[in-house]
């Protein structure tokens, strides 16, 4: 599940540069971000007990964009 996990987030990351390029130019930007190890249901399924930050200081950065 790991490398599956890190692969689409690759994809989504290469996506979003594509998608930059195809915009430039225009008035519209396009961005990807990523909020850091967050300790949820999702990091224990995937990695057992990793250390992880809190869900409300992995959202700060998706709140402030």
């Amino acid at each position: 599940m790991n490398e599956i996990y890190a692969t689409s987030k690759l994809a989504l990351i290469l996506f979003t540069y594509a998608l930059a390029q195809r915009l430039k130019g225009t008035a519209v930007t396009a961005n990807c971000l990523h909020p850091g190890v967050i300790k949820t249901k999702l990091l224990l399924a995937g990695f057992g007990d990793y250390p992880g930050d809190t869900p409300e200081n992995g959202a700060r950065t998706s709140v402030y964009l």
